[in-house]
């Protein structure tokens, strides 16, 4: 079972806000149905959680994990855009747990796979994190293999256009990798 979990999904937390005026919340709950719509055309069971439950982020991270093992899902990527001050900050990222062969094998998946559809979009690399580094709770907690995925900066007016009009092609990355890593049942 592969989890599709949708970051900034606690009451009141939508999240950033794109050039757009769309928060990612609104833009990652699409993006995960049409994800989790690609996997099971290619037979892969999934599941898309878009709901956390728990007043705080260490809370809702807590029953995330739970979520995981009643699921024995085989892994699972959060969905979020980038944010930044900086108006021109562009490119995709994928944070994983420093001390997880597995998580760094998906995050590797997802940026090749993005790679290989956006070609000429800047690759900010595989980011390791540990407890003090923002998403490390997601990414040490879930008993499964976890990434959070950062395909673009909602910031970033040029990057935004893109992939807003291209959340298809975006999908289909997602999948892919997730297909890569996880093998068929």
């Amino acid at each position: 079972m592969i989890a599709i979990c949708v970051g900034h999904s606690r009451p009141g937390d939508g999240g950033s806000v794109s050039t757009g005026g769309v928060d990612e919340h609104t833009f990652n709950s699409r993006l995960a149905a049409i994800v989790a719509s690609r996997l099971t055309a290619m037979g892969q069971p999934c599941t898309v959680i878009s709901a956390y439950q728990g007043a705080s982020y260490g809370a809702a991270m807590l029953w995330l994990a739970g979520r995981m093992a009643d699921l024995k899902a085989t892994c699972c990527v959060e969905l979020h855009f980038n944010d930044s001050d900086n108006a021109a900050a562009n490119g995709h990222q994928w944070l994983y747990w420093h001390a997880s062969d597995r998580s760094k094998g998906l995050a590797t998946a997802l940026s090749r796979r993005m790679q290989s559809a956006f070609p000429t979009a800047k690759a900010r690399g595989l980011i390791p994190v540990t407890m003090q580094d923002r998403g490390g709770d997601f990414c040490r907690s879930t008993p499964c293999p976890a990434v959070i995925c950062e395909p673009f900066f909602g910031s970033n007016a040029v990057e935004w256009a893109l992939y807003s009009t291209h959340q298809d092609r975006l999908a289909q990355v997602i999948a892919d990798a997730l297909t890569d890593f996880t093998p068929r049942p």
